[in-house]
């Protein structure tokens, strides 16, 4: 995986050091407060100093979403299995693409591998991210598939990332108004909609309604509105090039 460079972030001190496999090559592993890094350990480089740039390969940890102890499972079975290693799971950006990557950090020690995944997991944890969302599905959108959508590409990442969720499909227009109105908002940390760019007009008018109402200004003759709290999540349940373009009149050439 190349991973990408970031500027004014500095790696930290050193919390865990181990030998792992990266495909057939051992390498040096170093794990920090902010970034996993590794370098390969060759003849010309047999302890696998990270002094050197060459051949060396860093994570931050703002970029990965889950840790999980990597096994050897057969087929249909659910639980247990030989210990191979860990595996970091992380968002990768590509131009306008965001891809999931898998980093498989490969030793078959039961305690070195658990005591790896704890202290990530702790790490992890402690980064600024949402840990409840509220999201909203529009099950009309993507020809009827959006609901599926999410239960088997979206749901599986959110419970990996340790993130709870509470879902409303929407059954009329007004639905996600009314209930935004109704609702208690602060045990979210962000709302989410699935769906195409109705569904993300409604729920921006339904957040920036509900912050006026709450500041006790008028909703229908305040130019200056009050910024509504909570961020907004986009999963588009149709085409992301459409839905960016209706949304923010925005062409982009290459969006997957």
């Amino acid at each position: 995986m190349k991973t990408e460079k970031r500027e004014h972030e500095e790696p930290g001190s050193v919390l865990l050091r181990g030998i792992f496999k990266l495909g057939k090559i051992s390498h040096d592993v170093l794990l920090t407060s902010t970034s996993v890094s590794w370098t390969p350990i060759t003849p010309d480089n047999p302890t696998g100093e990270q002094g050197s740039e060459r051949g060396s390969h860093r994570v931050w940890l703002r970029d990965v979403f889950a840790v999980k102890v990597k096994r050897r499972r057969a087929a249909g079975q659910q639980t247990g299995g030989a210990v191979l290693g860990l595996c970091l799971f992380c968002s990768h950006r590509t131009g306008n693409t965001l891809q999931e990557v898998r980093t498989h950090l490969l030793n078959t020690s039961l305690s070195l591998c658990h005591t790896w995944v704890t202290q990530l997991t702790q790490l992890l944890t402690v980064l600024p991210r949402p840990k409840q969302l509220k999201v909203f599905i529009n099950p009309g959108s993507h020809k009827k598939q959006s609901v599926l959508i999410y239960r088997e590409h979206i749901a599986p990442l959110f419970r990996m990332a340790g993130i709870h969720t509470d879902i409303t499909i929407t059954e009329r227009k007004g639905h996600i108004l009314m209930v935004v109105k109704e609702c208690s908002l602060t045990q979210y940390d962000g709302v989410v909609c699935v769906g195409g760019d109705g569904t993300v007009a409604e729920l921006a008018h339904a957040l920036v309604l509900r912050a006026q109402l709450e500041s006790q200004r008028d909703p229908d003759c305040d130019l200056n509105p009050v910024q509504a709290t909570l961020p907004l999540g986009i999963i588009p349940a149709v085409c992301a090039k459409k839905l960016c373009h209706d949304i923010q009149y925005y062409r982009i050439e290459s969006f997957e």
